[in-house]
C-alpha cells in the first residue's frame, strides 16, 4: 500500500464513518503535512551535500565557505520546518 492509498483509504473512511469521522480526515492531514516536511528535508540535504561538493581547487577558504552555505541552508530548513519565526 503506498503512502497515497492510506490517505485515501483515511478519506474514505472519514467520509463513511458513522462516529468521529473527523479523527481519519485529521490523521490523512497529518500523514500529508509529514511527507511534505520529509519531501522539503529530503530536498535540503541533496542541496547542502551538492554544495558541500562544490570545486575548491584546494582553496581550503573556498571549501569552508561551500561547509558553511550547506550548513545555513541545513539551518534555515529546518527552522522552516519546526515553524521558527526567524
Amino acid at each position: 500500500m503506498s503512502d497515497d492509498d492510506l490517505v485515501k483509504q483515511l478519506r474514505y473512511l472519514g467520509d463513511h464513518a458513522s462516529y468521529e469521522p473527523d479523527m481519519h480526515h485529521t490523521a490523512a492531514d497529518r500523514i500529508e503535512a509529514l511527507e511534505a516536511k520529509l519531501a522539503k528535508a529530503v530536498e535540503a540535504m541533496q542541496e547542502a551535500i551538492k554544495l558541500a561538493d562544490m570545486p575548491h581547487y584546494g582553496d581550503r577558504e573556498d571549501a569552508l565557505d561551500n561547509c558553511f552555505d550547506a550548513i545555513d541552508l541545513l539551518r534555515t530548513t529546518l527552522s522552516e520546518l519546526n515553524g521558527d519565526k526567524t
